[in-house]
């Protein structure tokens, strides 16, 4: 790396997206914050969500709580 330039900051990264989360689920009750993480993995295609929903469909006892 040359001298005096900043490379990649996975912490600084990391923080922000934090903080960003942070802000996003501020003021939302534990269930309100449940049901919004499993609308996004329910609606994204992200790879994660896309796992999420196949060991859901595969798992009997990950059911959907009510």
């Amino acid at each position: 790396m040359q001298a005096g330039r900043k490379g990649f900051d996975c912490v600084e990264l990391k923080d922000r997206i934090q903080a960003q989360i942070r802000e996003e689920y501020k003021g939302l009750t534990d269930e309100q914050r449940r049901e919004r993480i499993r609308t996004a993995l329910e609606t994204s295609d992200d790879p994660v969500s896309r796992k999420w929903r196949e060991w859901r469909r595969t798992t009997p006892s990950a059911a959907p709580r009510s």
